[in-house]
C-alpha cells in the first residue's frame, strides 16, 4: 500500500512538473530588457525560445518568432532549445509509463516484475526531463548574466559596443522549479518502484506459508475424518 501511495505521489509531482516545463518551454519571457537602464521605461522587450515579443504599458503585446529552428541562431537560443525538447520528451515518455507502473491501475497485475520495471525507467525518465529543462534554464541564465556583465562595463565607459542590457525572465525561474519537481517526482517513482519487489517477495513468502499450514491442517484433518469413519465402520459391524 505504502509503494503506491509513493508512486501516486510521484506521478502527481511529475504531472505539475511537466505543466511547468511546457509553460517555461513556450511562454517568451526568458530574458527581458532591464527597465532601469532603459529611458524608454513604458516599452518592454522579452525574448523566448521560440519567439520575441515587446509589450506596453496598455497591455498590448507584439510578437515575431526566430527565422530559423536550430541552426543560424545564438547559442543560448539552440542548446536551450535543444535540451529542452529533449525534457519535454522524456517528461512525455515518463508520463506514458508512470500510468503502468502505479500499483493502483490494475495494468499488468500478473505481471508485477515487468511492472517495477517499468516503474524505474519511469522515474529515471523524469530525472532525465529535469536535467533537460534544468540544463536549458541554466546555460540560458549563465548566458544572460555574461551579457549583463558587457552591458554593465559598457555603462562604466570600458566597452562600447551598444549592448542592450537584459535580465532574468520569469521563465527561468519557472524551469528551475520544474527540474527541482521532476527530480522529486522521479525519486519517488523509483523509491515506490523498488519497494514493490520487496513487499511482494514478503506477501508470497507469506502466502506460501499460509499455504503449506492451510495443506497440512487439512492433510491432518482428512485422516481424522477417515479414521472416526473407520471406527464407527467397526462399531456398526460389532
Amino acid at each position: 500500500m505504502a509503494n503506491g501511495v509513493i508512486q501516486g505521489a510521484g506521478l502527481v509531482f511529475g504531472s505539475i512538473g511537466g505543466i511547468l516545463m511546457i509553460t517555461a518551454v513556450l511562454l517568451p519571457n526568458w530574458r527581458h530588457n532591464d527597465p532601469s537602464n532603459d529611458p524608454i521605461e513604458s516599452i518592454q522587450f522579452h525574448q523566448g525560445l521560440w519567439s520575441r515579443c515587446v509589450s506596453l504599458t496598455t497591455g498590448h503585446w507584439q510578437c515575431d518568432g526566430y527565422d530559423n529552428f536550430i541552426l543560424g541562431l545564438p547559442d543560448r537560443i539552440m542548446i536551450a532549445r535543444s535540451l529542452s525538447i529533449g525534457g519535454v520528451v522524456f517528461g512525455f515518455f515518463a508520463f506514458a509509463l508512470s500510468f503502468l507502473a502505479v500499483k493502483c491501475i490494475n495494468v499488468m497485475e500478473d505481471n508485477p516484475s515487468a511492472k517495477q520495471k517499468i516503474g524505474l525507467i519511469a522515474g529515471s525518465f523524469w530525472i532525465l526531463a529535469g536535467i533537460g529543462i534544468g540544463g536549458a534554464a541554466s546555460y540560458y541564465a549563465f548566458s544572460v548574466k555574461r551579457d549583463f556583465e558587457i552591458c554593465s562595463m559598457q555603462d562604466m565607459g570600458f566597452d562600447r559596443s551598444g549592448t542592450k542590457c537584459h535580465v532574468f525572465g520569469t521563465c527561468l525561474f519557472l524551469a528551475w522549479a520544474a527540474m527541482f519537481v521532476l527530480i522529486m517526482s522521479g525519486g519517488l517513482m523509483i523509491c515506490g518502484s523498488c519497494q514493490v519487489e520487496e513487499e511482494q517477495y514478503n506477501e508470497s513468502r507469506a502466502y506460501a506459508s499460509y499455504s503449506r499450514v492451510k495443506r497440512n491442517l487439512s492433510n491432518t484433518w482428512q485422516r481424522v475424518a477417515r479414521n472416526d469413519s473407520g471406527r464407527n465402520v467397526d462399531k456398526t459391524y460389532v
